[in-house]
């Protein structure tokens, strides 16, 4: 197989993580607003949980950019600048005193992320059967 196909393959694997990742964020924000979770663990999973995947988008980012894929590292680069903006301006740490306040703004953005994720994860797949499909009509 070519490396365009095992580079999209790598990314359909990052995506998927990034998917699961934001669906537990999604209901995690729920649970707290419906008070089943404790604010201190939540945010002691977010603390943790939020760098890994702003590190992995930025590692997606890196990939495409040296691999010369343009249009996927012009799709990848927005999350990656709002993952980097959002570091500068909040250092990723969610605040158990202030959760309560921002709970519901998180949610929605966990679902926009969810959405965003989603649109990626079909690109990235046509991306990888595109691939496939140039490799067999080539052989």
């Amino acid at each position: 197989m070519p490396f365009e196909t095992w580079l999209y393959i790598l990314l359909l694997c990052l995506t998927i993580g990034h998917l699961l990742a934001q669906l537990y964020f999604v209901i995690s924000f729920s649970d707290l607003e419906a008070d089943y979770m404790n604010p201190i663990e939540l945010c002691e999973i977010m603390d943790v949980a939020l760098p890994i995947e702003a590190s992995a988008q930025a590692v997606q980012t890196i990939i495409l950019l040296f691999s010369g894929q343009w249009f996927s590292l012009l799709l990848c680069l927005p999350m990656t600048i709002y993952n980097a903006m959002r570091y500068h301006k909040t250092g990723l740490k969610f605040d158990a005193t202030t959760i309560f306040k921002t709970v519901r703004d998180s949610r929605i953005e966990s679902m926009v992320k969810l959405v965003y994720y989603f649109i990626m994860f079909c690109y990235f797949l046509y991306s990888m059967i595109w691939a496939l499909v140039k490799w067999s009509e080539a052989e």
